[in-house]
């Protein structure tokens, strides 16, 4: 009790002065705000990286757009059948009223990437299943804390901002959060070890804009040693200036200035020519982070910074797909099961059907040809199929061992039943021309 009240108490203290509860703190460095942060003096403001970085929006988009677009099946334990009627399909198909499942996973996942944390409401419930789930940002809720038995410091219950509406965490809510050394409550959002470049992203951008905006320039400077100049007429000739030369578009322009005055000419400075490179390296950092490789946003390799990508014969998409979409479609899946799946019992589970994305299907065809040359060496095509998950059905004939004598069965080598000439009744059996034609192979060896 003496901790609820406190918590209370603060939570009402921040609020009442500043309009913030300390979850709005906690969210905002969730999102890798910086030192400088509310600075006016600064002019740079990294509290909306969705909304002011190119790269955090695209990278983000991407992930979640690419495991949203892939088919999700139901599926049973101990089966390989898809379940394709059951009610756990038509709240997937329709998770709310306001979303279909491409805009509910991509909302999810977007939250989760940006903030590190995010929820989902179970409403509408028939028992203890939900007929409808909705997305409930970190921004929406703050938690009411308890300490546990070893000191970890946890959320008993998270409160509706808007009205303090309590929510039973693990039953009307769930929450997904990544793992963060630095807080038992909240999540560490992936944007947040890229503080620094995120912010020298944005910065980039601002001082680009303002060189453009306020280079009043045609690379040339004016000045005079006549002491009778007034401020009028500096005046007069800096909007004469600005009217011909200001902006990016009237550069390069000659010009007349008279009253005595002098030119010199100004050239970029270091910092000036610095920053596109330094662009380019925030840019590398930030999709590292997410691990995106900025060939798929259009990029040439990149020379400096951190990259990522293909290697080898695998291309720059599937290894996207494969280290970075499929793990978010796996923990996605796991959640969705925690969450909905599980209220239907024991023994169903989803999973994406990664088999309908175009670029793994070149992966597959990969998959098969390596497991043809282990059936060339002798495995069988049972354990060629579980070891590479190409999917088949166990075949009544797929424990024959096949050698490369035309790939026929080794019992029919090996002093089987059928090794020998076989009797005139087996004359006509597969099995029979198969056994001629392994001791027509043996006399010509």
């Amino acid at each position: 009790m003496p901790s609820r009240i406190r918590s209370w108490l603060t939570n009402s203290a921040c609020k009442a002065i500043t309009g913030y509860t300390l979850s709005d703190f906690a969210n905002r460095f969730a999102r890798a705000a910086d030192q400088y942060e509310g600075a006016s003096e600064d002019g740079v403001y990294t509290d909306k990286p969705y909304m002011q970085s190119v790269w955090v929006h695209a990278a983000i988009n991407l992930i979640a757009r690419s495991v949203a677009l892939v088919p999700m099946v139901l599926k049973q334990e101990g089966s390989d059948d898809i379940v394709t009627n059951h009610p756990v399909l038509q709240l997937a198909n329709r998770p709310n009223r306001d979303q279909h499942f491409p805009e509910f996973v991509t909302e999810l996942l977007t939250r989760l990437l940006l903030n590190g944390h995010t929820f989902v409401e179970r409403r509408e419930m028939e028992g203890t299943r939900p007929k409808a789930v909705h997305v409930v940002g970190i921004d929406k809720v703050y938690p009411d804390t308890r300490i546990n038995s070893v000191g970890d410091e946890f959320a008993f219950r998270w409160m509706r901002s808007a009205n303090g509406e309590p929510l039973i965490a693990g039953d009307e809510i769930h929450e997904w959060k990544l793992f963060n050394p630095y807080s038992d409550l909240y999540g560490l959002a992936p944007i947040s070890p890229a503080a620094l470049a995120l912010y020298c992203d944005v910065a980039t951008g601002v001082y680009n804009k303002a060189f453009f905006k306020n280079g009043a320039r045609a690379d040339v400077v004016f000045s005079t040693d006549d002491q009778r100049f007034t401020q009028e007429q500096a005046d007069a000739a800096r909007d004469r200036w600005n009217s011909r030369h200001r902006g990016a578009a009237r550069g390069k322009q000659t010009t007349f200035m008279g009253n005595g005055l002098k030119p010199h000419v100004v050239g970029y400075t270091f910092s000036d020519m610095e920053f596109p490179e330094l662009k380019r390296m925030s840019k590398g950092e930030i999709l590292a982070i997410f691990g995106v490789p900025d060939t798929l946003l259009g990029a040439q390799a990149a020379t400096a910074g951190v990259q990522i990508g293909g290697t080898g014969r695998r291309t720059d998409a599937e290894h996207f797909y494969i280290n970075t979409v499929m793990p978010w479609g796996r923990y996605f899946c796991w959640f969705w099961d925690e969450v909905v799946t599980s209220t239907y019992g024991p023994g169903l589970y989803s999973e994406f059907d990664w088999r309908q994305v175009p670029t793994l299907q070149d992966r597959r065809l990969d998959l098969a040809k390596e497991a043809r040359n282990w059936t060339k060496c002798g495995a069988t095509f049972n354990d060629v199929n579980e070891k590479f998950g190409l999917g088949f059905k166990a075949q009544p004939t797929g424990d024959d061992w096949w050698v490369p004598s035309n790939m026929l069965p080794a019992r029919l080598l090996m002093g089987g039943p059928l090794a020998a000439d076989p009797g005139r009744a087996q004359t006509d059996s597969a099995d029979a021309k198969d056994a001629k034609k392994a001791l027509h192979l043996l006399e010509v060896a």
